[in-house]
């Protein structure tokens, strides 16, 4: 039986001590975080992965489609982050 492994990026938070994004910031790869991640859990085998967004989700949303990463990237939207996780 094959294993199905899904992967979650939390990626619902603020910011505020950054003062922008974390998930849009460039990696060393020059990349952007979230592209990185979501790459990589797909390279080491995660089925899916589902990005958990919250007050940034129209520009995570934009960086990730114009990456094309991969079908199996969605997005889930946190509709009340300042809750926590």
């Amino acid at each position: 039986m094959a294993m199905v492994l899904p992967a979650i990026v939390l990626a619902a938070g603020e910011s505020r001590r950054m003062g922008s994004p974390k998930a849009i910031l460039t990696a060393s790869d020059g990349r952007l975080f979230v592209v990185r991640i979501a790459s990589v859990m797909l390279e080491g085998g995660a089925f899916e992965v589902v990005v958990v967004t919250g007050l940034h989700h129209a520009v995570i949303e934009e960086v990730l489609a114009d990456a094309t990463i991969d079908h199996r990237v969605r997005l889930a939207r946190n509709p009340d982050p300042s809750r926590g996780q």
